[in-house]
Parts: C-alpha cells; structure tokens; sequence
C-alpha cells in the first residue's frame, strides 16, 4: 500500500500533536500536577526507593511537555516510577499518540533515543553547532528510514468488522460512531463493544480479536509488528502466523508477545489477567518476564486472583472450541494410562541372581514395549477421529516419513517385547583401563518366537553379521566386534565377551555365584524387596579403589582425609506412582559421614526460602555445619593453605577464619528470581550471626579493592548506602557511576542482588507470607515420608527451561508444512509445573529425592517423547542435508 494512501491517517496523527503541542500555561499545569501529587503521596510514599530512582528524572511539579514525559518512559517500563509518575505517564501516553509510540518501541526494546533538554545551554560555538547539525542530519535520515518502514509496516487499514452481537462503536475524542460487520478500522482508533455486546475483529495478518462486552482497544504497526493497545475488558487473541514478526497486546500494566497461538487478556482496575489456551505467551510486566504454555495463567497484581482458563474465556462464542483444545490431550493420556497398564514395581528378580562376578554397576529397567506398542493403537484409534490430534501428532514427528519410521519402530519393539520378560538389566564393571564387557540380560517367555523376531529384524537390516547366536558358551570367542547372543532355559543373555557369557552360564546351571555374597548384591536385592522401578546402582567402594591404586601415595591421603574413600555405595531408583514419577537416591558411607561428605548438615528450618516468590526460575538451597569448622578442616587437609590465609591476613590486615567466616551461620541460599536479561535477578541469602564485623569486612576489602584500582589508573570502587522503610541498603559502586551489587541485613540474614528494587520485593514478599515455601505447586513435590526439613533442595521452574528450549528446536514450520509440534510439545511439557529434588544427611547415607509429573500422563508421555525425539533427529537430518 502507497503511504499517499493513508490521508485520514496523517490527519488525525496532525490533529493530535496540534493538541498535544497546543502551549498550555506552566501555572496551570503545575497546579494540576500539585494536585495529582497530593492525592497519591500516601500511595506514592510506600515506593521506598522512589526518590533515588527517579533522582534524574523532572521534578513532580516540572512536567512541561512531550520530552519530559519520555524522559520517564525507560523507569515506567522497568517499574521504577512512584505510582503518581507511573499514572501520569499512563494518562498522557493515552491521549499522545508519539508518545504511546515511543513507550510501545521501549517496550518493544528499541533503543532508546537520545533526548535533549527542552532548555539546553547556548552555545556560539561553530564547531559545536556544525557537530549538531551533523547528528541531526544523520538523525533524521535515521529516524526518516525507520519512520517509512514504521508507516509501510502498518497500513491505514489495519482491521475489519468480521461480525458484530449487540453493539460496536468506534470512539474518537468526545464522540462515538456505532460501527457495522464489513468496516475497516484505521491504526490509532479505538473500537469499544457496549454493554452485552460482543464483536469479532479480523487483523490484516489474519489474526482474529474476539471482543466481550464493554471492552475497548486500537490497533498500531511497526517494524516488529502489529499492537493491540487493551484500553480495558477481555479479548481472546486467536494469532496468525507472524514469520520474522510478532503480534503484541499492551495493558497499562503489562505486554503480551507472541507469533501465533490463542491466549485471552483481561485488562480492569485492579490489573491484567492473561490465559494461554494453545501455544506460548511471554508476557512482560515491568522488569519481569513470564513465559506461559497452555493452561498456564498469570495476574499482574496479587489483588487480581487467578481463575481456571476454561472459566476466563466462557464468555466467547468459541468457548466449547477452546475448552476441547486445552482438555483434548489431558484427556487422552488420562485414557491411555487407564487402558495400558504401566509395567509394575518388581519385588524380585532372576537376572540379579545371575549377574557376573565382579559386577559393579547394574541398571535394570522395566519392560516398556508392550505399553508403547498399545500407546501408539490407541493413539493411531484417536487421530482419525481428531483432527486438532492428527495435526498434533504430525508436527511432533516433523514429517509423514518420519510417522511411517515411528510406527515401524513401534511394532518392531513390541514384537521383541512381547517375548521377553518384565525386566531388561545390563551388568557390567569397568574393569582395567576403563575397558567395559557389559551383559545384557532378559527373560524369554517364548524362545523360538523371540529368536525368529530377532533373525527376520537382522536380515532386513543388512547387519546380520553383527550378532552370533551362540548354543554353548564355552566355545563362544573370548572377544570379537560382534555382540555374542545366547537363548537357553528362558534367558537371553548377550555380551561381547565370551568369557562373560560363560560366568553368566556357569550360574544358570547351578555353580556358585561369587556376586551374590557380595555386600553390593545384598543393597541391591534390599531395593527390590520394596519394589524396583527404573534402577540404576554402583559399587563405588571397588571402583573407586581401583582408581586409587594408580594414584600417588599423597593423592590417597588427601582423598582419605576427604573422606573419599568412605564412599560405599550409590542407588537410584526411579519409581511410578499415582501417575507421577519419583526419584530417590542414596549415597552411603562405609561408616559415619566425615570430610566433605559431612559437611552437609542434618535436615533443619530453612528461613533463606521466605526471600523467594513463587515464580523464581532456580533456587538451590542448604544447611552446614559450622562454617569456621568447615575452614578449620580443609586448613588441616591442606596445611599450606593455611601459609597463604597468613600471608594475606599480614599483607591486608584482615582475618578471613574471624572476620569474614566466623560471622556467617550455617545456612545459605542462591538462586534467580526475575528475568533473566538483561541482568540476570539473581538472589543470595545468607545466614549471619555477627551483622556488624561482616559489613566491617566488606567495608575494608572494599577499600583495599579501590585503592588497588584507582594506584592502575582504574575507576574505583565504594560501598554507598541509603536509608529507606527504616532499613539500610548497601550497594557496591564503581567509579563510573555503574552499581554491581546491592545488599543489606534483615532478621538473621544477608540478601544480596544485583539492584536495590529487587531487594525490596524480597523483603516485601517475606512480610506478606506469599514466598516460594508457602506454595501448594512447591509442597506438593516434597514426597511423604518422615522428615519435617530438608538439608538441600534444588527448585527449578520450567520457564527459563521452556524459553531455552525455543531458541534450540526450530520453530519453522516441518517439511511440507506441518506445525513444528516438537518444539510446541516440549514447550507444552515444560511449562505444566516445576520439578523439586532435595536431600536429607543421614550419619552414614546421604538420601535424595525428586518427583514431577507429566501432564500427558505416563504412557503417552513416554510415547510422545521418543517419538519427538525421532522427530528432531529426522529434522536435523534435513537442515543439514539443506
């Protein structure tokens, strides 16, 4: 479209900056500032780091025009205004449309253009005039550029009226038109539904806007693509396809990115609401960044409660439609696993009674083929009657090639597995120079059967010679590149090795076992009789004494005061119940925990977790022991360690052991809480019992620090401190004006983080008693069992994880253009809830455990990650054949 097409366009934006620019008399806007300023003072007094953070920013009464209000954007988009800046700005951006242009690129992150005081110094000098003129015209070239493809990119007419349920008006000042399905709306007008009305928008790219009643919005382009400016009521955004754009919904308080899904907005006083019904959102309040999947939800104010999706968009005309997507796959993985049985927990086992002498690691897993197998019919049963889970089950497989080698795979496992036992196990040891002769082992229910199936899969693969069927070990070949297979008396064993094969073979007819007098076959078979799941165990007492026959005789003394070679044994099990996967660990000791091992302390109270909220991405956490003791041991473990600490206490005058360690207790947490660029928000939390000698110890290594710098000619370093809420916050400041960190002491602990607004929301999160440790999504991972406390625990939110994914998998469209759902499933996945793993120090064990849960359930699950797993295989097959 020509830009001499958009006359009514270039007139009203002509007709809102004559307003904007109408001069208006200072007295006039003083007073009314005043006036503003009075009523939220109350309300603006609470913003305890207002004043610094604004300290560069117009005075309150000073706001003269559009350039002092810009000047405010980058603090409102980060959230640093005072409520009173916050709702000027809001208003004035409103009615401004360069304005509300400026905050959409700042929220877009555009860089920032460079603003000059409206009462800049004279200045006659002409070398100085003859530089600004240069800026200036290489400015507006810049600016003319990037203004064309601004105007190119939205078009005049940005949307039409598809249809219309009640009322519809097109507002403009102190007027409103009533609007009719087939009419354009223009960039810049503002289309509002009246009461019990509702409307159906259809945007340029194909987008559709659904409307409730009283809602209200305008639409404005650019280079990185259409936004939607939510004035106020709920939509449901069903987006295009975007390609290299994105479609972007704005609230006063928060925006909405995406590049096609279908997601609701429901923007009112109190704050916003967004609900993601397919697809991924990310949504951005402030500083904050929010990556939501389908199901997910988010509020910007605490006062605005979350709400069941299928509950917030009930009101839409397409609300069966929407319901049917979020529920569809929960729904049939519910079905799946209530019609596939899940292989059992196994309460005992043949195959460990068999395993070689000399074994030191055994991993035993469950039969899945006959699950997998009976997954992919039912879910073959469903697809032909779902279209939405044909589309689904194509993107995951990126390819009907792909589908065909799935299903081939599928049934060839099924074949195998229908003859086999409910266990597979692999036993092998390492052994000298790190060569390893594994065994496979298995029962066969059906051994003709099973040796047919394996000879009719190695004739059609063309690796026939691969494999030796063996009929008595003791003339097996003691080691050859094929794998060595032998069927007898219901087992299947296969190895390379001829002489593991025959160990295996002497047990099967009768001979004594070595490995089950073992004290490692004894753990192991206690794991069975509370039943095995998924199971993995290493003998590391063996295996680790092999590796220390190489070593030197100081090494071996250095890993016997670590407390290394006390290490016994290491068992994980990885068990299904009620639909959810849990995972415990345990690390034993051949006597009590000393060296590193007993550094970790008993289980106990962790109060660090009260500084996090409930949406931090990572925090890992735990309790010591003493830390001066934890110092005292390594000095003993490395006595010239203890040299260099008195060298540097005689060259710095400072002790670490009694100034930096002794006043720090035994507990500390770390993690991030908030975006992660462009600073990550990261948090610690330290206990300390001596607050007072550890900000004296900050304060004099900081000033060594700055003294050292400033001697090479450096900007130096100092700690500032300011005073707000009847608290003090510390930061770390360089030279250059640029602050590294911030910190203070609150009830026991030290919170440190990159800024002081971060510390705030800490401290204001803890008050309120909403953090991370009072969530039902975070208690509900702790499994039942005896323990009140943990002594570690590693939390981790699935958005940092999801959005990583995104930039990994490709998010173009599969060969022949199925949606990418590989990338779409993981994203799915990931975004269904966090995962919690935690420890508890024992005297001579160290025990962990983690659980999640799989929103698609066990079985199809399972089935659909092999199956994308095939997908991106078979993808990247492609993009590097391309």
């Amino acid at each position: 479209m020509s830009l001499f097409d958009r006359n009514d366009s270039d007139l009203l934006d002509e007709a809102v900056h004559q307003v904007a620019d109408e001069p208006i008399d200072p007295r006039e806007v003083e007073a009314a500032a005043a006036r503003v300023w009075a009523r939220l003072s109350q309300e603006g007094a609470a913003s305890s780091t207002a004043p610094a953070l604004e300290a560069a920013a117009p005075a309150a009464g000073s706001l003269h025009g559009c350039d002092d209000f810009r000047s405010l954007i980058p603090a409102f988009v980060r959230g640093e205004l005072s409520p009173a800046r916050a709702l000027l700005v809001e208003d004035h951006t409103r009615s401004c449309v360069p304005c509300r242009r400026a905050l959409r690129e700042a929220r877009e992150g555009k860089a920032a253009q460079t603003l000059i005081p409206r009462k800049a110094a004279n200045s006659n000098a002409k070398v100085v005039w003859m530089g600004l003129a240069a800026v200036l015209a290489i400015a507006l070239g810049f600016g003319l550029v990037m203004l064309v493809q601004d105007r190119m990119a939205g078009g005049a007419k940005m949307a039409r009226i598809d249809s219309v349920e009640g009322t519809l008006y097109r507002v403009a000042g102190d007027s409103s038109r009533m609007i009719r399905p087939g009419e354009t709306i223009d960039e810049g007008e503002e289309v509002r539904t009246a009461k019990g009305s509702t409307a159906l928008v259809r945007m340029a790219d194909g987008s559709l806007i659904e409307m409730s009643e009283r809602a209200g919005f305008s639409l404005d382009a650019s280079r990185k693509g259409n936004t939607i400016q939510l004035e106020r009521g709920r939509i449901i955004v069903r987006a295009a396809k975007q390609h290299d754009r994105h479609l972007f919904v704005a609230t006063r308080d928060a925006q909405v990115s995406v590049v096609g899904t279908i997601f609701a907005v429901n923007s009112g006083t109190k704050g916003s609401r967004v609900s993601v019904i397919q697809g991924e959102v990310h949504v951005q309040q402030g500083t904050k960044l929010a990556v939501l999947h389908p199901g997910d939800q988010v509020t910007t104010h605490t006062s605005v409660e979350r709400v069941p999706v299928k509950d917030e968009v009930a009101w839409s005309r397409n609300a069966k439609e929407y319901d049917q997507l979020l529920a569809e796959l929960t729904a049939l993985g519910k079905e799946i696993d209530a019609r596939v049985a899940r292989p059992g927990l196994r309460y005992s086992t043949r195959l460990l009674d068999l395993a070689p002498a000399g074994t030191t690691i055994w991993i035993a897993l469950p039969n899945l083929s006959k699950s997998l197998a009976e997954t992919q019919k039912i879910l073959d049963e469903k697809i032909s009657e779902s279209p939405s889970l044909a589309q689904w089950w194509t993107g995951v497989l990126r390819s009907t090639d792909s589908e065909q080698k799935f299903h081939e795979m599928i049934e060839k496992l099924g074949a195998l597995g229908t003859n086999l036992g409910d266990e597979v196990a692999v036993a092998m040891d390492p052994g000298e120079n790190d060569k390893c002769q594994p065994v496979l082992l298995a029962e066969v229910t059906n051994e003709a059967s099973f040796r047919a199936t394996v000879q009719q899969e190695l004739s059609g693969s063309g690796h026939a010679d691969k494999v030796v069927f063996v009929d008595d070990p003791a003339t097996a070949p003691a080691s050859g590149d094929a794998m060595l297979l032998w069927i007898h008396n219901g087992l299947m064993v296969a190895s390379p090795s001829g002489d593991e094969l025959r160990k295996v073979a002497a047990a099967v007819n009768g001979g004594a076992n070595p490995f089950k007098s073992s004290a490692f076959y004894g753990r192991i078979a206690q794991d069975y009789q509370v039943g095995a799941g998924w199971l993995f165990a290493a003998d590391l007492h063996t295996l680790i004494a092999k590796g220390e026959a190489a070593k030197t005789p100081e090494d071996q003394q250095t890993a016997e005061k670590l407390g290394i070679l006390d290490l016994d044994q290491f068992i994980i099990d990885r068990r299904e119940v009620d639909g959810r996967a849990e995972t415990r660990a345990a690390l034993t000791f051949d006597q009590a925990r000393r060296g590193i091992a007993s550094w970790l302390a008993a289980p106990a109270p962790m109060g660090s977790l009260s500084f996090f909220s409930p949406d931090a991405n990572f925090v890992s956490a735990f309790v010591v022991k003493s830390p001066v003791s934890i110092l005292d041991e390594m000095l003993s473990i490395k006595p010239e360690l203890a040299q260099e600490l008195a060298d540097a206490q005689a060259k710095h005058g400072f002790d670490l052991r009694n100034d930096l360690v002794a006043p720090l207790g035994g507990e500390m947490a770390m993690g991030v809480d908030g975006p992660l660029l462009p600073t990550p928000s990261w948090k610690l939390v330290a206990e300390v019992y001596d607050t007072a000698r550890l900000q004296q110890t900050f304060q004099k290594a900081v000033g060594q620090i700055d003294a050292e710098l400033r001697a090479n000619g450096k900007p130096g370093l100092q700690i500032t401190s300011q005073t707000a809420g009847g608290r003090t916050y510390y930061s770390i400041v360089s030279g250059d004006g640029a602050s590294h960190a911030s910190y203070l002491f609150e009830d026991g602990y030290m919170i440190a983080g990159p800024s002081v607004a971060l510390l705030e929301q800490a401290i204001q999160l803890r008050s309120s008693g909403v953090t991370l440790a009072t969530t039902a999504k975070f208690r509900d991972l702790l499994g039942p069992d005896g323990q009140v406390n943990v002594s570690a625990l590693v939390y981790t939110n699935i958005a940092p994880i999801a959005q990583s994914a995104s930039k990994v998998l490709p998010s173009a469209p599969a060969k022949g253009g199925h949606p990418n759902g590989a990338a779409q499933l993981g994203k799915m996945l990931a975004g269904q809830g966090p995962t919690l793993y935690y420890a508890y120090a024992e005297p001579d064990r160290i025990v962990f455990a983690g659980s999640n849960q799989n929103p698609l359930g066990l079985n199809l699950g399972t089935l659909a990650s092999f199956g994308g797993m095939l997908g991106a295989a078979h993808q990247g097959q492609e993009d590097a054949a391309h």
